[in-house]
C-alpha cells in the first residue's frame, strides 16, 4: 500500500503497517519554524493555541525544536472553541505576550468563526499569523511553510515504481515532500513588517 495526503500518518496507524509506504503531508515542524524565522526575524516568541487531540504532538515537536532555530514557543492548550478568546488574549498581552501567532493544522482552530476571530484580533494587536496553509495566507496569515503538493505526487510515483520493481527496503518508508513558502506582502505592509529579500526570493508565491 502507498498512501499520501494523510495529515498524521502516525496517528492513523499507517507507520506500523509492515507492507505500507507513503509521503508525509507536512514538512517537519523544525523546518516550518526555520521558515518563520527567515520571514519574520524579529519574531522570537511564537504563541500557539492548540488542542491536545488536534495538534498536541506537533506543539511538542515545536517546543523541542525551538532552541535550534532560536525561538521560544509559548503554548496555550484549550479543550473547546469557547476557550480560544481567553487563550488568545493571554498571548497578545501580558507577561506571556508573543510576537506572532502560529496556527497549526488543528481542527479546533480552523472553523470559519474561529479563523476570522484569530485574524481580526491579531491584526488589531499588530501581530502576524504564521500558518501551514496557502489558503490561510490568502485569508490573512503572514506566511506559510507547507508541503508542495506536486512534489507529493512525484514521490508517490517514485514509491509505486520502487514497489513494482521489487526493490527491497521500500516497505515502511515515509518520504518528506518539498517545502513551499508562501508570503502575504500586503499583510506585512499593514503590520509594517519588512520581509528580508532572501525570504521574498525563496517564496513560491507572494500575495
Amino acid at each position: 500500500m502507498v498512501y499520501c495526503m494523510v495529515q498524521d500518518p502516525a496517528k492513523a496507524g499507517l507507520l506500523t503497517i509492515p507492507t505500507a509506504a507513503g509521503v508525509a503531508y507536512a514538512i517537519p515542524v523544525k523546518n516550518q519554524l526555520a521558515a518563520f524565522r527567515m520571514v519574520y526575524p524579529q519574531g522570537v516568541r511564537i504563541g500557539v493555541i492548540y488542542s491536545e487531540e488536534g495538534s498536541g504532538r506537533l506543539v511538542q515537536e515545536a517546543q523541542k525544536a525551538s532552541a535550534v532555530v532560536r525561538l521560544v514557543v509559548v503554548a496555550r492548550p484549550v479543550t473547546s472553541e469557547r476557550e480560544v478568546p481567553q487563550a488568545l488574549r493571554a498571548l497578545l498581552k501580558g507577561d506571556d505576550a508573543a510576537d506572532a501567532l502560529w496556527v497549526p493544522p488543528d481542527p479546533l482552530l480552523l472553523t470559519n468563526e474561529t479563523r476570522r476571530f484569530l485574524f481580526t484580533e491579531t491584526l488589531k494587536a499588530g501581530k502576524p499569523v504564521l500558518s501551514f496553509s496557502p489558503a490561510l495566507v490568502a485569508e490573512g496569515a503572514l506566511d506559510s511553510s507547507g508541503a508542495d503538493v506536486a512534489s507529493i505526487g512525484d514521490q508517490v510515483g517514485e514509491l509505486v515504481t520502487r514497489f513494482a520493481s521489487g526493490e527491497k527496503g521500500v516497505k515502511g518508508t515515509l518520504l518528506v515532500p518539498r517545502a513551499e513558502l508562501m508570503i502575504n506582502k500586503k499583510i506585512a505592509d499593514k503590520l509594517r513588517i519588512e520581509i528580508p529579500a532572501d525570504a521574498l526570493r525563496a517564496a513560491a508565491r507572494i500575495f
